[in-house]
């Protein structure tokens, strides 16, 4: 440390100039920081007191900020910028989108009807059912899934398939589309793991292809789950939507409504039993 070497080579009352040994010391040691340099020997103009002992090292703490943690947030800024993907506009993916406006909105109605007859069938064999949003987003996905493979198969330029367990489908090297459930604000329902998150951010992740944007092509369902609401392809960019499209209405794709059987149904009624007088003022531990 300048300070306490030069305290202990000429002591404190003698007043010798430290600033042009700390000049000195930052020439012929680290690197050449004039402005840096100038502002710490001028911090040192007074060494032996506490407030200025205090800017002391707070000079030393700008300096090695400037020296080693600006050129370290440089290199991790380019090696994101270099990690990042190129993300299509609007108008770029619209013309690459053209061609698949049509499977890619039919597959998801499709999908969503395929739901409905799935549920129809267990509701004519077991009666009233419900099930959780989680399970019929799983299997309305399944179902769109299978949609999606057959109705590219053979598609020249398409690819379907799962990258490291993620079904999608690829357009050349220029779109890379996930099919999910959507809320109101275009966000997807599931839960952010390091790799969703990466793949809203645009960034590489290993095991998916490098150069195509990440898109999402989802449903918003009605409250009742027998309808869908509006068709979405969304390109994210981290927290930020660059874009969103709505298919249906650019399409001839017609959304079939079936009567959902398991409405039609009487929910089962629940059994009370009254407890009698002397059993209501017996206290069992859940009266609280």
């Amino acid at each position: 440390m300048i300070y306490w070497s030069c305290l202990f080579e000429f002591g404190p009352v003698e007043r010798l100039d430290v600033r042009c040994a700390a000049v000195r010391w930052l020439s012929d040691g680290i690197c050449v920081k004039p402005l840096l340099s100038v502002f710490i020997s001028i911090c040192l103009s007074e060494f032996y007191t506490i407030r200025n002992i205090y800017f002391y090292f707070c000079g030393i703490f700008i300096f090695i900020f400037a020296h080693f943690a600006l050129p370290l947030c440089d290199y991790l800024t380019n090696a994101y910028r270099m990690n990042k993907r190129k993300i299509l506009s609007f108008q770029e993916a619209q013309q690459v989108l053209a061609p698949y406006y049509d499977k890619i909105s039919q597959s998801v109605l499709d999908g969503f009807e395929d739901f409905q007859k799935t549920s129809n069938c267990i509701a004519e064999r077991v009666g009233f059912f419900e099930s959780e949003i989680r399970t019929k987003a799983c299997l309305i996905h399944d179902l769109i899934k299978n949609r999606i493979t057959q109705n590219f198969f053979g598609e020249q330029q398409v690819e379907t398939g799962k990258w490291r367990g993620v079904f999608a489908l690829k357009i050349n090297d220029d779109l890379f589309i996930r099919f999910k459930k959507l809320n109101k604000d275009y966000t997807s329902s599931n839960y952010l793991t390091k790799q969703a998150k990466g793949y809203l951010r645009q960034i590489r992740i290993e095991g998916f292809p490098d150069e195509p944007t990440f898109l999402f092509a989802g449903y918003i369902p009605d409250k009742s789950w027998t309808g869908i609401s509006g068709i979405y392809i969304a390109c994210w960019d981290g927290d930020k939507i660059q874009w969103v499209e709505e298919i249906i209405s650019r399409t001839s794709s017609v959304q079939t409504v079936l009567p959902f059987t398991v409405g039609e149904q009487e929910a089962p009624q629940k059994r009370v039993k009254i407890k009698s007088q002397n059993q209501a003022s017996v206290k069992t531990g859940t009266d609280d």
